[in-house]
């Protein structure tokens, strides 16, 4: 897992697994 960038003070994390990208957006706390 790693920070893809961030975006509005939002985390955008992408989770590579096999062939399949998830991307989960973090909230800044």
């Amino acid at each position: 897992m790693y920070i893809n960038g961030i975006f509005n003070g939002m985390y955008i994390l992408e989770v590579r697994s096999e062939n399949q990208i998830i991307t989960k957006k973090v909230m800044v706390q």
